[in-house]
């Protein structure tokens, strides 16, 4: 018999489960979990050396299955067609199978005979070791399969798991799966960090075939949050403040300024952002604010900016060239004071940036304001402001027309980038008064990931931390073998900038 066909797309899916018990360290075992629909945690998932992906999962239902009630949980990476759509029993969360679908087109699927613990075993009992043993079925197009699979899984210890500037109280796992039919197969090891607060993992390392995939975890949503602090605590100098009332986040000079705050229960603030204020001295100019759970990083592509307000995002940038007229845009969508719902369980980051300064933002939290002073400030640095809109009929005839903006950033490592990349096609597909299969599409770019769309992409490329010199593109392509009359309406974008720490943080 030969290698189990799907053993390599499922393990690049780190185990799926939940959790609301307190999370303390020492033995102490967890034996509570709970999800419900709408839960959604959101992950950078990075393999090896290859780029970065948003990866997202979310609770999308719950069924009877086979005299087993169910969880459905549909996870996949960000501007991707393919999505995974997994079963788990509501009672001990163990799997029951998965279906991988490109759109709706069905492309794998898997199930065991009966539930078992194949990304997760539950309870969490530090120091413990079971196994497990069952039968799987597998399926790709016509091809069908069964497999006896053996899984080995132990839990350790609670623990601190340093993410970035987040230290969460974790219960790291690991599970060993082996294909019992299938000698020459060395199987894969799932290394998991559970948090209770959060309910998942949030740190997951999935070894196979020599390779490495990681999940980590950088904003979450939960449909019934947990009123309190945040499930996690900062590295050391950090220091975050409970948001009860409102205040005015500005800076008067070139530079940034960055708040850390949390709510202890569902909070809606009233964000508005201010125009620049500052005259231009003919240098471009770059203002950029942003609101998000801390942590949040990589390459966020959307079809709609308006996409970045949820899970407690607000982002507002003007940007211009030197000589020319700014562009400006924002999230939520609307004019005047835009609301946005933040959670328990995590901390906000607020930043205000700008090359000249005169950029603030005034968040509302009821009828009172106080003055807070920031948790860190620092200078910045313009790595690029690049933006051209074109409208243009072309001439009768054959049509082939390109357009690329592209950009090298290389920076010391951890470094932040703040900023926007985005390809937009107004013209539609019918820009044309006749044509011969014409074929318009924009393009953006983030290192090795490209993403191609005949409508628009609109790719928000926020906070990387910088591990190693990338690219970042955008483009227009117009094809036509013939056209009567022929027309092009698009724009391209890339503004980003870098923020520079002080030497000293403040409280």
């Amino acid at each position: 018999m030969g290698r189990p066909l799907l053993l390599a797309l499922l393990f690049i899916l780190p185990l799926l489960s939940g959790c609301t018990s307190e999370g303390l360290p020492g033995e102490r075992a967890v034996t509570d979990h709970t999800w419900r629909a709408g839960d959604t945690w959101t992950y950078l998932r990075t393999h090896d050396d290859g780029p970065p992906f948003i990866y997202t999962r979310e609770v999308t239902g719950l069924f009877n299955k086979d005299g087993y009630e169910v969880f459905e949980l549909t996870e996949g990476m960000s501007g991707h067609t393919i999505r995974q759509r997994s079963l788990y029993t509501v009672d001990d969360l163990r799997f029951f199978g998965f279906e991988v679908r490109d759109g709706d087109e069905p492309r794998q699927t898997l199930a065991p005979t009966r539930p078992i613990p194949f990304h997760y075993v539950f309870p969490l009992e530090p120091g413990t070791a079971q196994t497990f043993e069952g039968i799987v079925e597998q399926s790709a197009g016509d091809h069908r399969q069964s497999e006896r699979v053996h899984v080995t899984a132990t839990v350790k210890t609670a623990t601190k798991q340093v993410l970035g500037e987040r230290v969460y109280t974790v219960w790291p796992y690991e599970m060993r799966i082996d294909w019992l039919d299938t000698p020459f197969d060395d199987g894969a090891t799932i290394r998991g960090h559970w948090a209770p607060t959060v309910g998942q993992s949030v740190l997951t390392e999935v070894e196979q075939g020599g390779q490495t995939t990681r999940y980590e975890i950088v904003s979450f949503q939960r449909r019934l949050p947990v009123a309190g602090p945040p499930a996690y605590a900062l590295t050391e100098g950090l220091r975050s403040q409970a948001l009860d009332r409102g205040f005015l986040a500005r800076i008067d000079g070139p530079g940034y300024a960055r708040w850390l705050l949390h709510v202890e229960v569902p909070t809606t603030v009233g964000v508005r952002f201010d125009h620049p204020t500052a005259p231009s001295d003919g240098r471009h100019r770059f203002d950029l604010v942003s609101l998000r759970p801390l942590g949040a990083t990589g390459a966020w592509v959307f079809r709609d900016p308006t996409a970045l307000s949820g899970h407690g995002f607000a982002f507002h940038m003007w940007a211009g060239e030197a000589g020319k007229p700014g562009h400006e845009f924002h999230s939520p969508a609307g004019a005047g004071e835009r609301p946005v719902t933040l959670q328990p369980g995590q901390v906000y980051e607020l930043v205000v940036a700008s090359n000249h300064g005169g950029t603030q933002a005034n968040l509302r939290v009821g009828d009172e304001a106080r003055d807070r002073a920031p948790a860190q400030t620092g200078s910045v640095d313009i790595l690029r402001i690049a933006h051209r809109r074109v409208t243009e009929e072309t001439s009768p005839g054959p049509q082939l027309v390109r357009d690329h903006e592209t950009h090298l950033v290389s920076l010391p490592e951890g470094e932040r980038i703040e900023g926007l990349v985005f390809a937009l096609n107004h013209g539609g597909e019918e820009a044309t008064v006749a044509e011969t299969a014409g074929r318009r599409t924009v393009s953006f770019g983030v290192h090795d990931l490209l993403i191609e769309d005949p409508g628009s992409v609109y790719g928000v490329y926020m906070s990387h931390p910088a591990r190693s010199a990338f690219e970042v593109s955008v483009g227009y392509e117009y094809r036509a073998d013939l056209a009567l009359q022929g027309a092009v309406d698009y724009e391209l974008g890339v503004f980003l900038m870098r923020l520079v720490a002080d030497d000293e943080k403040k409280d």
